[in-house]
């Protein structure tokens, strides 16, 4: 179910025990504050129709503070275009002894029991957690730091599409509901439906495909899915992925060796993608591992590598290394790696000059025995 879930990501988040924050649209109410620990006090009535106001929530803790220098940095870039405020959910005193707290590049106050937590997380949100409110005072938009940049971005150009966001939120819902029901055939269908308005959504797309295989054993549709999937949209490579991971799943090695084929065919431009289906690749059983295929994979990749920046170009040839090593020829791994090392620079380099002494070992340890 978890892997499921992976759908949150980008329309939600894990399940949560808040149940009656305001719906999006609503206007923001102000958040209930026990203590400011940081700048100077002020409420979101005094910016409206001013400036788009962003509340941080977090948790004295690694995973709460994580974000900290993103954040701060996305402060940063919109100074004086919109105000933040960084909302901690645990004890002033806590949040004043906090470590990190000097990272945190804005003002800053501890919540009054949770309750402006209650009042803005819901139900599949989970911490940490940003709400964007905009100018008219009203709470747009709720999501991960990740997500932050890009919305408050259109926000301040009014350019924000609320609608566009109420019906991606109602699609997530009905398909979140469906699936802590277990009613699978109802999720399919939601899910259905949010592929017309989203369709190579990653998530989406990767639910379906999960629900097809585990739930309903249809091997055969969701092949079929993604075959129509990836003639729709043959620049995106998830849906070979898919298709690969799904024949292995069946044992079809056969249908492996074809996705593979259509991969080097239509991904030839995308060495990266080459490089990460060759490393899974190597990655399965002896009994279902083609190393032919990681090295058709790998060797495609090196060879339209040739425009790619001399960092990108290094990490490529440095992965190369990695595959030809794993199909016996650690001599050509050194070729490659010293080409790497030529065009990598810091920790990168020092890591490729690490694989050129073990490949070197491996092909001295190899004429000794």
């Amino acid at each position: 179910m978890k892997k499921i879930l992976i759908f949150l990501l980008a329309f939600s988040s894990l399940f949560h025990l808040f149940a009656d924050a305001v719906p999006t649209g609503s206007d923001a109410p102000e958040p209930a504050l026990r203590e400011w620990i940081k700048g100077k006090p002020f409420t979101i009535a005094e910016f409206k129709g001013k400036l788009p106001v962003v509340l941080f929530f977090w948790t004295v803790s690694e995973n709460g503070s994580k974000n900290f220098s993103q954040v701060t940095n996305i402060a940063g870039k919109h100074l004086g275009k919109a105000v933040f405020l960084a909302i901690g959910c645990d004890s002033p005193n806590a949040m004043k002894k906090f470590f990190r707290l000097p990272q945190l590049g804005m003002p800053a106050a501890a919540d009054k029991q949770l309750k402006t937590l209650h009042n803005y997380m819901r139900p599949n949100d989970k911490l940490p957690l940003c709400a964007v409110i905009d100018r008219k005072g009203k709470l747009v938009w709720r999501g991960t730091v990740k997500q932050l940049d890009a919305v408050l971005t259109e926000v301040i150009n009014d350019r924000y599409d609320l609608g566009k966001a109420l019906r991606r939120e109602k699609l997530s819902n009905d398909i979140n509901d469906a699936l802590k029901l277990r009613n699978y055939d109802r999720a399919l269908k939601a899910i259905d439906l949010a592929l017309v308005e989203y369709p190579d959504n990653r998530e989406l797309v990767s639910v379906k495909v999960k629900l097809l295989t585990t739930y309903k054993q249809d091997f055969a549709g969701a092949e079929k899915f993604l075959e129509e999937r990836a003639k729709v949209f043959p620049e995106n490579p998830l849906f070979c992925e898919l298709a690969i991971q799904i024949m292995r799943q069946l044992g079809n090695l056969k249908k492996v060796d074809k996705w593979t084929k259509f991969a080097i065919e239509k991904f030839y431009n995308q060495p990266r993608t080459l490089l990460k289906l060759a490393n899974a690749e190597l990655q399965q059983a002896v009994d279902r591992t083609n190393i032919r295929n990681a090295w058709l994979l790998a060797d495609t990749a090196w060879r339209n590598a040739g425009k790619l920046p001399a960092q990108e170009k290094g990490m490529v040839a440095l992965e190369y290394a990695r595959v030809l090593n794993h199909c016996g020829r650690p001599d050509k791994s050194i070729n490659l790696t010293q080409e790497a090392i030529n065009l990598l620079k810091g920790r990168s380099k020092a890591g490729a000059e690490a694989y050129l002494k073990y490949y070197q070992e491996i092909v001295k340890l190899s004429k000794e025995l």
